[in-house]
C-alpha cells in the first residue's frame, strides 16, 4: 500500500512540472515566515520574510531566482539592520549597516 501510494505521488510530482504563482510559508506556530511569487519554481517579484514574533525580517525583489534591486533587512526589534541595491543576485553600489540600539530604560523628561 505505501509502495503505492508512493509511486502515485511520484507519477503526479513528475508530470507537474516546477510550481508557478504565489506561495507563503509558515512557522510551525502558524505565524508567516516567508511570501512570494514563483515562476518556473523560482522566486519571482516581490519577497518579504518574517521573524517568528511577525516583524518584518527582510523585503526585497526576486528576478528569476535572483535578487534584483532595492533590498532591506531589519532587526528583531523593527530596526533597519541594512539596506542596499542588487543586480541579479550581486551587490550592487553601496550598503549601508546599521548597529542595533538598544532601549535602556532611560528617559528625558
Amino acid at each position: 500500500m505505501k509502495r503505492t501510494l508512493l509511486s502515485v505521488l511520484a507519477l503526479i510530482a513528475s508530470g507537474c512540472g516546477p510550481p508557478d504563482g504565489p506561495y507563503e510559508l509558515y512557522y510551525e506556530n502558524g505565524q508567516l515566515l516567508e511570501k512570494s511569487t514563483l515562476v518556473a519554481g523560482k522566486p519571482d517579484g516581490p519577497y518579504e520574510s518574517y521573524y517568528e514574533n511577525g516583524q518584518l525580517k527582510q523585503k526585497g525583489t526576486y528576478v528569476a531566482g535572483e535578487y534584483h534591486g532595492p533590498c532591506e533587512s531589519y532587526y528583531e526589534n523593527g530596526q533597519l539592520k541594512q539596506k542596499g541595491t542588487f543586480n541579479m543576485g550581486e551587490l550592487d553600489g553601496p550598503h549601508e549597516y546599521y548597529y542595533r540600539t538598544i532601549d535602556c530604560g532611560i528617559r528625558v523628561v
